[in-house]
């Protein structure tokens, strides 16, 4: 049975005692022998065997143990003993006489073959002497002028002899390499493997190792090697020395590596896009589809077939005509790339759509291809998405609002024809621009800073712009602002829905409007009442006193008593007076009933008339006015405005210095501006900073008593700042406490 097994299965047997006896034997050498025995039939097995019983029953023994025989196998004959048994020959004599005739023949053999031997190795010895030292010569030549680099070391004495191919390896001089260490060149990540293997040539394991490994070249560069090294062993087996053979094979390590690279990406590529492939053989209509193709359409690997048709049944009916086309046109060489997008059945009986290309790879005699290679690739949720996008594009282009889409930079990338009917920019002048295109330039940067950190944030923004048409024409827009992400939550774009607000927002600036002239009405109102219930009543109960007194007791009173309370009764007269011009003068500008006659008028001339009417006061107080207006100052202005502020400044001025101080009148005209600036300065008790926000205005009540308690009527700087702002101009004070005060106007230049 193991003879007929064995016959049978001669490598499985080969390989098995390969294996199971230390390597003791080649292949070859088994197979070789395996050969020789299959030439003989079963019946001369036996006959020429082996006569030893223990040889036959380790035979056996290893039949049993390899599962050739079962352990409980008959074993009888076998054996060459029991056949040699059953023939009755008197083998006794037959092997005594054999063996006195080996033993004389073994002798004369003997003599004979030590005479051949002693001729024999004579000349062996003469042929080994040559073919040594030619091989000595050989070997120098091929150490010395060699394509490798080659090295011979000592593990007493270190480097014996290097090639220049080494050195150049290395960029060593020779000198300097015989200085250098195994350890200290090699790659520190290969240094460990190469020990194990030198160790194993240490202990006699092996004579000879091969391996890839790094080095160091003296720039510090580190480049890939193929190492061969061999041991050259004394008599006694100890290494006498060995030569280390290399092999930069850094070019071809980089190139091995780009490959890698190329088809690791390649592989990436593949399997991260979820590209079902097909690789169509024309000429025999099979086609291989790979895994993803099928599982791409919910069938397992082997639910469908290798031919063409397994694809074309399960195209779409509507679809067929026009990939079929497609197909026919790229083997007719009409287009490059096949490609085309058709429905593919899947296993559930659903259809998914499948964009599919191909190319033809190999070429029959007529230019036609023999193959094509192509891909799958699943677009259904693109489909799916595409009509969403057109269902939103329809309500984009027939929605009233305004839609602005813009990429990550602001940069516009879509609008609907609403922006176009509303802005006047066509979608292909919007295209690329930024939005600030519109900006009116009204609305201040911070804004605009808010609202990008607002949407890069991933925040939605909500607000309101003031914007400008590509005519000129401004307008309002209510804006929502929202950002676009992508899966994995960057985002990638911005989307504006804007609604046209302006009439919203003019009648909310009517309303605003109204609401602020009402309410500076009511304010005018409350300041002509209060004037009325104190200014103008608190003269006439002074008047109304004294005059009292004079009535009741005037002859009791001396002459200067009667002038000194006449002279009160005057002042309030005068005061009263003073008061009702600027109510009835401020009442009529409030009306807009005052008319505005700009002219060219002598500034100097104004100024003069306006000290000669105030001088007397200014002299009671002791106060000297200087006016430093050149004579040949001229203005754009309405005469008697001009008159009115210039008084009412300078009586303040006078009002407010305490005797023997001064007032100066003079006028400023800066390089390049068309305004001159106009100032009225004293050197009275100045005004707080507090105040100094409040005297222009009519909500507030500001009025004070000069110096020597002069009354004021708090409405002469108000009707000052009415009557400049008609002229475009405007009015401010620069004072400090204790230091006095310049009010400062300006009018237009001539």
């Amino acid at each position: 049975k193991g003879w007929e097994y064995a016959m049978k299965n001669t490598d499985e047997i080969i390989e098995l005692i390969y294996n199971k006896y230390s390597k003791r034997h080649s292949k070859e050498h088994l197979a070789f022998e395996a050969e020789k025995m299959k030439k003989l039939i079963l019946s001369n097995v036996v006959p020429i065997g082996y006569s030893n019983y223990r040889r036959w029953e380790k035979t056996v023994k290893i039949y049993q143990e390899t599962g050739l025989l079962d352990a409980d196998e008959d074993i009888t004959g076998l054996f060459y003993t029991d056949y040699i048994n059953k023939l009755n020959i008197p083998w006794n004599l037959i092997i005594l006489f054999s063996l006195v005739f080996l033993f004389l023949s073994s002798v004369i053999f003997f003599f004979y073959r030590i005479t051949q031997k002693l001729k024999v190795q004579i000349k062996h010895n003469k042929n080994i002497s040559n073919t040594l030292v030619n091989t000595e010569r050989q070997y120098q030549i091929y150490f010395d002028q060699g394509m490798l680099g080659m090295a011979k070391t000592s593990l007493e004495k270190g480097w014996l002899e290097v090639n220049d191919v080494i050195c150049n390896m290395f960029g060593y001089s020779r000198e300097e390499f015989y200085k250098l260490t195994w350890d200290k060149m090699t790659y520190p990540d290969d240094l460990e493997k190469d020990l194990l293997q030198f160790k194993r040539v240490q202990a006699g394991e092996i004579d000879s190792y091969s391996m890839d490994k790094r080095f160091f070249r003296k720039n510090g560069d580190v480049f890939h090697s193929s190492l061969t090294v061999n041991a050259i062993r004394k008599t006694d087996g100890s290494i006498d020395y060995m030569i280390a053979i290399l092999n930069d094979i850094t070019e071809q390590k980089e190139t091995e590596k780009a490959l890698r690279d190329s088809e690791m990406r390649w592989q990436f590529a593949v399997d991260g896009s979820e590209l079902g492939l097909w690789d169509w053989d024309i000429s025999n209509n099979k086609v291989f589809f790979s895994k993803q193709w099928k599982k791409m359409l919910g069938f397992e690997d082997d639910e469908i077939g290798d031919t063409f048709e397994e694809w074309l049944k399960r195209v779409h009916p509507e679809d067929i005509k026009e990939a079929q086309a497609d197909i026919q046109k790229h083997i007719d060489g009409e287009i490059p790339v096949y490609m085309n997008e058709h429905r593919l059945l899947c296993k559930d009986g659903t259809y998914k759509w499948i964009l599919s290309k191909g190319i033809g790879i190999t070429t029959k005699d007529d230019g036609k291809p023999k193959r094509m290679l192509g891909t799958h690739a699943d677009i259904s949720k693109r489909k799916s998405d595409e009509e969403k996008i057109k269902k939103f594009s329809t309500g984009f282009e027939q929605t009233s609002n305004t839609i602005v889409i813009t990429d990550i930079n602001g940069d516009i990338e879509y609008v609907n024809p609403r922006f176009t009917e509303l802005t006047g920019y066509s979608a292909k002048e919007a295209y690329k621009q930024n939005p600030s295109i519109l900006n009116s330039g009204t609305q201040p940067k911070e804004f605009f800073t808010k609202l990008w950190e607002t949407i890069l944030s991933g925040k939605t923004w909500k607000g309101e712009f003031y914007n400008k048409k590509k005519n000129g024409e401004y307008y309002w827009e209510s804006s929502t602002i929202t950002p676009i992400k992508d899966k994995k939550g960057e985002i990638n774009s911005f989307i504006a829905i804007k609604e046209d607000i302006t009439l919203r927002k003019n009648a909310e600036q009517a309303l605003k409007e109204s609401e602020e002239k009402l309410k500076e009405i009511n304010i005018t109102k409350d300041k002509f009442f209060s004037i009325i219930a104190h200014d103008l009543r608190s003269p006439f109960n002074t008047m109304l006193g004294f005059s009292n007194l004079l009535i009741d007791k005037f002859e009791k009173y001396d002459i200067e008593k009667q002038k000194e309370y006449l002279g009160y009764i005057h002042k309030g007269i005068k005061n009263t007076y003073s008061l009702l011009e600027n109510l009835l003068l401020w009442s009529r500008s409030q009306k807009g009933s005052i008319d505005f006659n700009p002219e060219q008028i002598n500034l100097f001339l104004l100024a003069d008339e306006t000290i000669e009417l105030l001088v007397q006061i200014a002299n009671k107080k002791n106060i000297k006015i200087i006016s430093q207006i050149p004579s040949a100052i001229l203005v754009y202005a309405d005469k008697n405005m001009v008159l009115t502020i210039l008084r009412n400044l300078i009586s303040n001025a006078i009002k407010f210095t305490p005797k023997g101080g001064t007032v100066e009148i003079g006028v400023e005209t800066r390089r390049g501006v068309s305004l001159h600036e106009i100032y009225v300065k004293d050197s009275g008790v100045g005004i707080s900073k507090e105040m100094q926000s409040k005297i222009f205005d009519i909500g507030e009540n500001t009025s004070t008593k000069g110096t020597e308690n002069e009354d004021g009527t708090g409405l002469g700087l108000i009707l000052c700042k009415e009557f400049i702002e008609r002229h475009n101009g405007n009015i401010w004070v620069e004072s400090d406490e204790g230091k006095g005060s310049e009010f400062i106007f300006t009018l237009p230049v001539i």
